[in-house]
């Protein structure tokens, strides 16, 4: 990961982007480091493709600054921009071989380092592991070796920054996590600022340094994975990133803290805010079958049976409970047990 003192690779200041009458962008503002990867993620719709648009120059703010290197670009067009683009469809040509598409790029700019346009054709199919292909036409690959011949051609001018959106989209759940262990090891080779768009939260925290989570067209949260998955800044991270059980409560006792959910009181570890009403979460895997600091009586509504683990959905006090874990409860009436250090008040930062 890029340490977060070095030169920006990519900045956008304020920016806002609108359709019409329609804002897709809200005065965002990210600060990526050279060499990080960064992940947008949010539910379709929320802006996060707009924003890499954005970065690439195929759409111009209404107001704010986009800065690569350092560099104002913002109204620079998209062929001045030092950028690689990989497309959700990945947008080869149908005509053209594996090995032509690779070379295009290099019609109108030269290759990085002393090397000519067909040294840096080979090392970019070798490093996605498609030099055997270099002949094919795309319309016989696979789509996982479509994506890795787009990822290719995207990095062969050798850019400053690559934007990738929604590159695995369209494959199969274990195609694409083997190839987003691949884009991860080719960008840590290579070095390279990449800023990555994904509606998948599992995703998002597998691959990135960090994340942004994006909503209705505004940046809600930026952290590392952990940071966002442990650390909600607001209801919507918490229900989003993963899957959450959220829970209105009030606020009982500071000292020891505690917040009464539904009657029932739950003590924390963290030190809670100086409000009345507050929103506190526990993860499904932090719940157990059986006792804890707080046992709550639930009725099992239904299991699903994932192989290593059940998703057990539960009701309690009209509130609808999820539990995962490797025990599978026969149904009826259960016990859930919830400690104190995996009550998460949503909105509160670690020191």
């Amino acid at each position: 990961m890029a340490d977060s003192t070095t030169t920006p690779g990519v900045e956008l200041d304020g920016v806002s982007v609108s359709f019409g009458d329609v804002p897709a962008l809200a005065d965002v503002r990210l600060s990526i480091p050279e060499g990080e990867f960064f992940t947008l993620v949010g539910p379709s719709g929320c802006g996060k493709t707009t924003t890499l648009r954005t970065l690439a120059g195929f759409e111009t703010p209404a107001s704010g600054t986009v800065r690569i290197g350092g560099t104002d670009v913002t109204d620079q067009p998209p062929e001045d921009r030092d950028v690689g683009i990989v497309f959700q469809n990945y947008a080869l040509f149908p005509h053209m071989t594996v090995r032509e598409n690779v070379a295009y790029g290099l019609r109108y700019r030269s290759p990085p380092g002393d090397v000519d346009g067909d040294e840096r054709v080979t090392a970019m199919l070798e490093l996605v592991d498609m030099a055997e292909m270099r002949a094919r036409q795309p319309t016989s690959l696979s789509g996982g070796q479509q994506q890795r011949v787009a990822l290719a051609r995207a990095l062969a001018p050798g850019p400053d920054v690559l934007l990738l959106d929604e590159p695995l989209s369209a494959l199969d759940a274990r195609l694409r996590e083997r190839l987003r262990v691949k884009i991860r090891e080719i960008q840590r080779e290579l070095d390279i600022t990449t800023v990555y768009v994904t509606h998948d939260q599992e995703e998002a925290l597998a691959i990135s340094d960090r994340i942004a989570v994006v909503n209705d067209g505004r940046v809600e949260q930026i952290g590392t994975p952990r940071d966002v998955y442990h650390n909600p800044a607001t209801r919507f991270v918490a229900a989003f990133m993963g899957e959450n059980n959220v829970f209105e409560a009030r606020v009982e006792s500071r000292d020891p803290p505690r917040v009464s959910v539904h009657g029932t009181t739950l003590p924390l570890e963290a030190s809670l805010p100086d409000r009345e009403q507050v929103t506190v979460c526990v993860r499904p895997e932090d719940v157990s079958l059986g006792g804890g600091d707080v046992t709550l009586s639930a009725n099992v509504e239904h299991v699903e049976f994932l192989g290593d683990a059940s998703r057990i959905h539960c009701t309690w006090n009209g509130q609808s409970m999820l539990v995962k874990g490797r025990r599978v409860p026969d149904g009826g009436t259960v016990s859930l047990g919830i400690d104190a250090a995996d009550v998460t008040v949503v909105g509160r930062r670690e020191s």
